[in-house]
């Protein structure tokens, strides 16, 4: 998969794809406080350059999520940066972290979705390009 715009940090990287799917990944033991979410969120914006595109969150080395942030992703600042969210998970613990997300934000204007394969996740996410 060839990468664009690349920004890489302590926490992770995040990138655009060929295909318009911005991706998230993370370091392991990485937990994720609003400060971070934030700086997600400005980095996505940046990229996007202002258009709104699917975006694929590799939760599988995340250990924590603030509410806080939880709270921030789903929330109208975050949400304009993204069209529809695959939440990649492997562990009971990302499991976890994605269905409190899910339970509070999934909407019809920003959907997402659990999944375990990346692959069914990208596959998704290109019918919200």
């Amino acid at each position: 998969m060839i990468a664009h715009e690349v920004e890489t940090r302590p926490w992770g990287k995040v990138w655009l794809d060929q295909d318009g799917i911005s991706h998230v990944d993370f370091v392991a033991g990485t937990h994720q406080t609003l400060a971070l979410a934030k700086e997600e969120i400005e980095i996505l914006a940046v990229i996007h350059k202002g258009q709104r595109r699917p975006l694929l969150v590799d939760l599988r080395n995340v250990r924590a999520t603030d509410f806080d942030a939880r709270k921030y992703f789903g929330g109208p600042e975050a949400k304009r940066v993204w069209r529809a969210a695959a939440l990649v998970t492997a562990t009971p613990l990302s499991n976890a972290i994605a269905n409190l997300w899910l339970a509070a934000h999934n909407s019809r204007e920003n959907p997402a979705k659990l999944f375990t394969s990346e692959a069914e996740a990208i596959t998704w996410l290109k019918g919200f390009r």
